[in-house]
């Protein structure tokens, strides 16, 4: 049995660029539930530290080609 390899975390910034969309949109797109986001912040943290799963992007990436995304 094959091991399966973990994803790897993406930043925001880099989201946006792989959508070819600017920040602003990328995380509307976050916080709006559209694309899956995990927070990377140590317990007790002010804010979130958001990373996007790599099979996260690809499933959001498959939604907008079949049309079930913006």
């Amino acid at each position: 049995m094959a091991a399966k390899t973990a994803d790897q975390l993406l930043t925001v910034k880099v989201v946006a660029a792989r959508l070819s969309v600017g920040l602003v949109t990328a995380y509307r797109r976050i916080y709006s539930g559209e694309l899956r986001w995990i927070n990377v912040a140590p317990a007790g943290a002010k804010r979130a530290s958001i990373r996007v799963a790599e099979s996260a992007l690809a499933e959001y990436q498959r939604r907008c080609e079949r049309g079930g995304a913006a």
